[in-house]
């Protein structure tokens, strides 16, 4: 029997914004037709923690709909295990209060928070640990959990500082399944392997060019295969260089074509300030998606020392400052107080929970 494997879905991201909850809702979607093309009758599915994005408050409507995307995996796949990850626990230290008890009443969910579970198959077990717990020291198939572990690839770069490793963990099988860390990847043990996962959709511009999506595997055999997303939005920058050759028309046809997913035009050298602001209007009306979302920003920003790409990674509130603190050294603006300006921008930010 084949068996699923996905994690960090983060329900509730942006903020709890409704597009992104939708694009949670559709990956569940394309999972489930995905693995019964793949599998046919459906077994077990994994899920290695972070359900939920926010350990500390999370929407009405998020809740809602994580719950009905739950059920959607209970009622096709006839056991499901959801392993508690760091977004799901209430405290950094322990496992006491999680999100994913708002679940416990679904007959065929397993709940995996506060102790390890072990599976038994025909060859062997698995096992399945929630956040900040490791297996007992014997021999399993396989390890899943939601681990922090030095060594593995992050936006930041490597994860450092940490005393579990990949090495210490994999002396208890030669086959490691991991959450937490959202960029999918493959590294060796001295006993065998452990794949990041990574989370099934993309999340953020830290995901760009990631692949993403999710495992099926079969236990007894050993056998397994990573299955690449290709439906949810995508991260994609372009190159101003590269959209400045082109026509309008066929300007129109690739943000068009690139409708559904997240876009950023990248400035590499010189740029026209009109020609870009073409570009933008274009994609703005092309795509389903909100600029602010797209994080393009334009603008003449040489003055400033900061190119358009490093400003565009800022939190939406500090570019709003920056920009404040800019227009009030302009004569025009001079008699406007850049202090006050900021705190109402600060009062506009909360207010809409802007970040």
């Amino acid at each position: 029997m084949k068996d699923v494997i996905f994690t960090d879905v983060h329900f509730g991201l942006n903020l709890n914004n409704e597009k992104r909850l939708n694009d949670a809702s559709a990956c569940i979607d394309w999972i489930i037709s995905e693995s019964v093309d793949r599998c046919g009758l459906l077994n077990r599915c994994f899920i290695l923690g972070d359900w939920h994005d926010n350990r500390f408050n999370i929407g009405v409507k998020t809740l809602e709909t994580a719950r009905l995307n739950i059920r959607k995996l209970c009622d096709a796949f006839d056991q499901v295990y959801l392993i508690a990850g760091n977004h799901d626990c209430y405290y950094n230290d322990n496992n006491e209060i999680t999100s994913i008890g708002a679940y416990d009443e679904i007959e065929n969910l397993h709940l995996i928070s506060t102790e390890v579970e072990v599976l038994n198959y025909d060859s062997g077990k698995i096992a399945l640990c929630p956040w900040g717990l490791v297996p007992k020291s014997d021999r399993y198939l396989a390890i899943l959990g939601h681990f922090a572990l030095s060594g593995i690839r992050q936006p930041g770069g490597i994860s450092s500082g940490i005393d579990l490793t990949p090495n210490e963990l994999g002396k208890n099988s030669n086959l490691i399944f991991t959450g937490h860390y959202h960029l999918s990847g493959k590294y060796s043990t001295d006993a065998g392997v452990l794949h990041s996962v990574g989370s099934p959709y993309q999340h953020n511009w830290s995901d760009c060019k990631n692949p993403k999506g999710l495992f099926i595997v079969d236990f007894d055999s050993g056998e397994y295969e990573f299955v690449v997303n290709e439906v949810s939005p995508r991260f994609v920058k372009l190159p101003y260089s590269t959209l400045a050759i082109l026509e309008e028309e066929q300007l129109k046809q690739l943000f068009c074509k690139l409708a559904d997913h997240f876009i950023k035009i990248q400035i590499e050298n010189a740029y026209e300030p009109d020609r870009l602001a073409t570009m933008a209007n274009l994609a703005s009306v092309c795509r389903s998606y909100e600029v602010e979302y797209g994080a393009t920003v334009i603008g003449e920003l040489e003055k400033s020392g900061e190119s358009i790409d490093e400003l565009s990674v800022k939190p939406k509130r500090q570019y709003m400052k920056d920009y404040a603190v800019k227009l009030c050294k302009l004569e025009q603006f001079g008699h406007l107080d850049d202090k006050k300006l900021i705190n109402l921008i600060d009062e506009y930010c909360d207010k809409l929970g802007i970040k």
